[in-house]
Formats: structure tokens, C-alpha cells, sequence
């Protein structure tokens, strides 16, 4: 899994290096985009990762006994994080139509760290994501994040505090 930030400013020429860089792997690679990133180079240079019906980069994947699901919180011109109505919409449905038990993937926490200046770039309105999982917060197992480059693990009630 590649939690964001896949590129440093999203030109295309970064996403051809990226594309090199991760050819010689044999295992499967799980790319989400970051702030840092640009939708549109990103699904012209990775056409073969899955987006939503509105062009978000999202997407699940089944994970033996676990569904994965790899959310968008990208939004153009802004390094926080936005997930809007649109977005939840595809995450309930997807939560709606399995029973297993669910690992998240996103590049924004939802919930704040206690790093006052990444606190300020998190996913800053959480409405419609806490929406998209209510009723569904028992069987997410485990989220993992990107943007704050560092080695963070919170306790497993502190994200169920809603904002």
C-alpha cells in the first residue's frame, strides 16, 4: 500500500518515475493519492488502478478474510484533506455490501493527532465520512494513513470521537 504523496508537486514526469520505480516489484502495489498529487496525471499514467464512478481514485479489494478500501481524499489546490458527500456515498455502499471486516486506506487522518500543523491539514470536515461509516465503525479493524510521515498509532477508541 502506498498511503499518498506518490509524487512530490504531481507533474507527469514524476509519475513516469514512479511508474519505473515500481515495475520491478513482483508483489501488488495499492496506490492512493496524497495533496501532493494530481487526479488527473495520476489516472493518465496509472489508467490500470480503479476509480469510482466520478473519477476518484478509490477502490476495494478483497484481502482474504478482510475488505480493503482505498479512499480519495485528494482535492485539488488545497493541502488538506476533502471528502465530500459524493465520496462517502461510494464508501457506504461499499461497507453496505460486505459483511467482512474492513481495513481502510486514506492519505488524511480524520481525527486529530495532536500534531498541531498537521492537525490543520487533516481531513478537515469530517461529516460526510463519519455518515458513510455509521453503523459500519465495528467492523473497520484498522486505518491506515499517509500524510503525516511518521510512525503514529492512536488508541483504537480515540478516532470513534467524532470532532
Amino acid at each position: 500500500m502506498i498511503t499518498g504523496d506518490l509524487t512530490h508537486y504531481g507533474h507527469a514526469q514524476a509519475y513516469v518515475h514512479l511508474r519505473e520505480c515500481l515495475a520491478p516489484l513482483t508483489m501488488p502495489v495499492y496506490p492512493i493519492l496524497g495533496n501532493h498529487d494530481s487526479r488527473q496525471q495520476f489516472r493518465h499514467h496509472f489508467a490500470h488502478i480503479d476509480a469510482d464512478e466520478n473519477g476518484f481514485v478509490q477502490y476495494a479489494r478483497d484481502f482474504g478474510p478482510y475488505l480493503a478500501l482505498f479512499l480519495d481524499t485528494n482535492e485539488p489546490g488545497v493541502h488538506w484533506g476533502v471528502y465530500c458527500e459524493t465520496r462517502a456515498n461510494w464508501l457506504r455502499a461499499r461497507l453496505a455490501e460486505s459483511s467482512k471486516p474492513v481495513l481502510l486506506f486514506m492519505h488524511h487522518p480524520f481525527f486529530p493527532i495532536g500534531i498541531r500543523s498537521m492537525d490543520a491539514l487533516s481531513l478537515l470536515d469530517t461529516a460526510a465520512f463519519f455518515g458513510a461509516i455509521d453503523g459500519f465503525e465495528h467492523r473497520i479493524r484498522q486505518v491506515f494513513f499517509g500524510h503525516i510521515h511518521r510512525l503514529y498509532a492512536a488508541p483504537s477508541e480515540a478516532w470513534l470521537i467524532q470532532p
